[in-house]
């Protein structure tokens, strides 16, 4: 394989690793059991986010190099990172677990499928250069393996503490983004080559998919954030595997982490301007209600334990 090749299928081993390490087991199968998401994801990445795909490339005629770049995106779906995203943001992060875990056990079939018919359907240069066996046992070693072998380890050994928890989140998050940056620096000479209504259409294609996502996630407002990430964020490790393999062109994957690249500062963004900005006035009134009556519970022991301290002196002698 390419060096960029390399890279991207390392990417995908060390975020699918740490996401299933990081999961509780027991808390994956209760995720499953509320099939309801999981379905519309599976719908929605496999379904609804080619034929947008197509319909824009069909509207907007931008350059070969870039309708295939963004159709190989769509038909790589939900990115490996979507489970630390959503751990991080307090999401439901054993529901995001459980849909990567579904799409990296189905891509090695999926994934050349759905890209065989999109590239017929937009008369492109058809994907026959890569034998589809050979790009299934790829992904079988860079992305099945690695998430079992990640959900086996957090079955066997037992949980870091708080602050080894975090330093190993930093530091395979940090990782990630150099072999990421490895990657765009390797393809910067063809930057140029991308323009802004690319990058625009790219934005629309995005925001269609979150707001998608967000609304058909279910009633649960953490529930409809983690399949809005789910189907906002394609897998660029898999795209750039995909489109390094297949075409010689450098536009072509250079173009792919131009546009994931697009996705994550999108969503960054969003998240930072107005955080919640897709949840209804009456899901964030009830948000801040739960988040008060947090602090007044807190504020509240905090004052009974205060007291309690004042009244009984010998209980401090005790290491209470």
């Amino acid at each position: 394989m390419s060096l960029s090749a390399n890279i991207a299928a390392l990417l995908i081993a060390i975020l699918l690793f740490n996401a299933g390490r990081c999961c509780n087991v027991d808390g994956l199968f209760a995720s499953i059991k509320n099939w309801r998401p999981i379905f519309i994801a599976l719908a929605l990445n496999l379904c609804v986010m080619p034929v947008l795909a197509l319909a824009l490339i069909t509207l907007f005629r931008p350059s070969e190099p870039f309708s295939l770049a963004m159709i190989i995106l769509a038909c790589s779906p939900v990115a490996p990172v979507v489970s630390a995203i959503a751990t991080g943001a307090r999401l439901d992060g054993h529901l995001a677990v459980v849909i990567v875990l579904l799409f990296s056990v189905i891509a090695p079939v999926s994934a050349p499928l759905i890209l065989h018919l999109a590239l017929e359907w937009a008369d492109l240069p058809p994907f026959a250069s890569v034998d589809s066996l050979r790009l299934a046992k790829q992904l079988l070693l860079v992305a099945v393996l690695p998430l079992f072998a990640g959900l086996l380890v957090a079955r066997l050994l037992p949980a870091p503490g708080r602050r080894l928890e975090r330093g190993i989140n930093f530091s395979v998050n940090a990782l990630a983004a150099g072999l990421l940056t490895m990657l765009v620096w390797q393809y910067a000479d063809v930057m140029s080559d991308i323009s802004t209504v690319h990058v625009g259409m790219f934005i629309v294609f995005t925001e269609i998919a979150l707001v998608s996502g967000y609304l058909a996630g279910g009633k649960s407002p953490s529930a409809r954030r983690s399949v809005a990430l789910c189907t906002g964020l394609q897998n660029a490790g898999l795209a750039v595997l995909i489109a390094a393999l297949a075409y010689p062109d450098p536009r072509v994957t250079g173009f792919v982490l131009v546009l994931h690249v697009t996705q994550l500062l999108q969503v960054y963004l969003q998240d930072k301007i107005g955080r919640d900005r897709l949840v209804t006035p009456s899901e964030r009134a009830r948000s801040d209600c739960v988040d008060d009556e947090r602090q007044m519970q807190r504020e509240m022991n905090s004052g009974l334990l205060r007291e309690e301290l004042r009244t009984h002196p010998n209980l401090t002698q005790q290491g209470i």
